[in-house]
Formats: structure tokens, sequence, C-alpha cells
């Protein structure tokens, strides 16, 4: 997620990029979140930093300045569902 999250300046000011297309590597397009890091809800820092982290992540996703295309090439699990349709519901 972060790596997407961070990505968006250096991809859109290279002047090169004209389009982004996520896909997975392997038999699975993503099987989402790291289910693990739920587990310590009850931490509030740990909390805060997970929720910051999903929302800048979506944040990023949605607002992208560029088309961004999921190339699903396989299974597409809980985060990794949102993360094949949010190209769609981006609006631009």
């Amino acid at each position: 997620m972060l790596e997407i999250s961070s990505s968006d300046d250096a991809i859109t000011n290279d002047g090169t990029t004209k389009v982004v297309i996520v896909t997975g590597a392997g038999t699975a397009f993503s099987a989402g979140f790291d289910l693990s890091e739920f587990q310590r809800l009850d931490d509030a820092e740990h909390a805060a930093r997970l929720w910051e982290s999903s929302d800048r992540f979506h944040h990023a996703c949605l607002q992208f300045p560029l088309p961004m295309i999921a190339a699903v090439n396989g299974l597409a699990l809980a985060g990794g569902f949102d993360l094949a349709i949010m190209p769609a519901r981006a609006t631009r």
C-alpha cells in the first residue's frame, strides 16, 4: 500500500507516463491486507497508523491523476477486490 500511496508524484511528474496498470505477480492479483494487522486494533497507536495508512492508500488510488487500469490476473480477495475496482470508481 505504501508504494502506491507514495508513488503519485514520482510517476505523474516524470512527463512520460500516460497510464498506470496495476497487476499481481504469480497466480493472484491480490490477497488484500495482511489480516494479522487487525489483531492489534486494541493498541490505539497501531490502530491509528493502520487506518491512516489505509485512508492514504484509498485516497491515492481514487484521486490518482492518470488513468489507472487493474489487470486482474487471478484472485482478487478482500482488499485486493477493492484495489481491482477502485480504478473504475475513480473520478477524474
